[in-house]
C-alpha cells in the first residue's frame, strides 16, 4: 500500500466497513413518499451549529455579520467561519470572526470553486483550467496563505478535503489522492467519480456516463473495487459522518434542484424517501440519523430535519426566491 493510501487508513480506522451489497430496487414493503410542506411542519430545534440568516453567520450565540449581498457559508474555520461572498461583481473567499474585520482569503473565486476541509484548517481552490488540466491551490483557512499547489489532467473537482489529504475526482481523471503536505499523489480509481468523504471512507463513481446506462456505484477509497451498494437510478448527494447512511436524488438531477430525496443505509436499505411541492435545495447530515434539507414551496420555503419518515421545521419560514 502506498503512502498516501496508509495515510488514508488510519484516518479512517474507526469507520464502519460495510461488506453486504444490496438490489437498488425498494423492497415490497418500502415506505411511501413522504410530502414535505415546510408551512404545515412543527418547529424543532434550529440547526446545529453556524448558519446564514440573511447576511450573518449565527451559531448559537454568536452572530457575525458579512460585507455583501450574495453570501455562501462554507462552515467554521477554529473560531472564525469561511464564507465565499459576492462584492460589486467579484466573488471572494473570506475568514470572518466576532470582532475581527474580514480576512481575505482567496479573490475570484465563486462558491463552486472553493472547497473548506473537513478540519476547518484548510481551503482548496480551483485556481485554473485551461489547456486540458486543472490547476488546485491549498491555503490556510485562518491566513489565506499558499500551502501548495498541483495540476491534473483533464477537468476534475475537489471532492472532499480534511487532514492535508484531498481526493481529487472527475469523469475524465477518475479519483486521484492527493496528500498536500508532502505533495504525493496516488490513483484510487480510473471510473468517473463524483463524490467522496474521507473521514468515513467512502467513494461514489460511475460504472459509465449516466446518461447512456452508467449506473452509480458506492465504495471505499481504501478499497475501490469493494462495492457496497450500485443504483442505476439514484446517485449520492451525501454520506453520514460514520458512513452508514446515504442521501440520494436521481441519478440525472440537474438544474434548480431534485423533488424527492431518499434516506438509505449505504447498503442501499431504503430508510425513507421525501418529496417536495417545488424543489429541494441543499441535502446534509447534520447527524449520523438526522439529515438537512433545505425545503422551497411555492411560495415559502425552510431547512427540514428527517430521519426514517420523521419531519420538522429547523428554521424559520422565507419566502421561496423568484427565479
Amino acid at each position: 500500500m502506498n503512502k498516501i493510501l496508509g495515510t488514508l487508513c488510519a484516518l479512517v480506522s474507526s469507520a464502519a466497513l460495510v461488506t453486504q451489497d444490496a438490489p437498488a430496487s425498494a423492497t415490497a414493503t418500502a415506505p411511501a413518499p413522504v410530502a414535505i410542506q415546510p408551512t404545515k411542519l412543527d418547529a424543532g430545534p434550529a440547526v446545529k451549529g453556524p448558519r446564514l440568516q440573511g447576511n450573518v453567520v449565527v451559531d448559537g450565540d454568536v452572530s457575525v455579520p458579512v460585507p455583501g449581498k450574495r453570501v455562501v457559508l462554507l462552515g467554521a474555520a477554529g473560531q472564525g467561519y469561511v464564507v465565499v461572498v459576492r462584492r460589486q461583481g467579484i466573488w471572494a473567499t473570506l475568514r470572518v470572526a466576532p470582532d475581527r474585520d474580514p480576512k481575505t482569503l482567496a479573490l475570484k473565486t465563486t462558491p463552486d470553486e472553493v472547497v473548506l476541509a473537513d478540519d476547518g484548517a484548510t481551503i482548496a481552490v480551483t485556481a485554473s483550467q485551461d489547456g486540458g488540466s486543472t490547476r488546485f491551490v491549498v491555503r490556510s483557512a485562518r491566513s489565506g496563505k499558499r500551502i501548495e499547489s498541483e495540476t491534473f489532467g483533464g477537468f476534475p473537482r475537489v471532492l472532499d478535503l480534511d487532514q492535508n489529504l484531498a481526493i481529487i475526482g472527475g469523469f475524465d481523471s477518475g479519483a486521484i489522492s492527493w496528500d498536500y503536505s508532502t505533495d504525493l499523489t496516488a490513483a484510487i480509481t480510473g471510473k468517473p467519480t463524483y463524490a467522496a468523504d474521507i473521514s468515513s471512507d467512502r467513494l461514489a463513481y460511475f460504472t459509465k456516463d449516466p446518461y447512456n446506462g452508467g449506473c452509480s456505484v458506492v465504495s471505499m477509497i481504501t478499497a475501490p473495487d469493494k462495492r457496497l451498494w450500485k443504483s442505476c437510478g439514484e446517485r449520492i448527494e451525501d454520506f453520514n459522518n460514520s458512513g452508514n447512511r446515504i442521501a440520494t436524488v436521481h441519478i440525472l438531477s440537474d438544474g434548480l434542484g431534485p423533488n424527492r430525496v431518499w434516506e438509505r443505509t449505504v447498503s442501499g436499505t431504503l430508510l425513507a424517501s421525501y418529496t417536495v411541492g417545488y424543489y429541494f435545495g441543499a441535502i446534509a447530515w447534520e447527524t449520523n440519523t438526522d439529515l438537512l434539507l433545505d425545503a422551497y414551496g411555492p411560495k415559502k420555503w425552510a431547512t427540514v430535519r428527517v430521519s426514517e419518515g420523521d419531519a420538522e421545521r429547523a428554521s424559520e419560514l422565507r419566502p421561496t426566491p423568484e427565479l
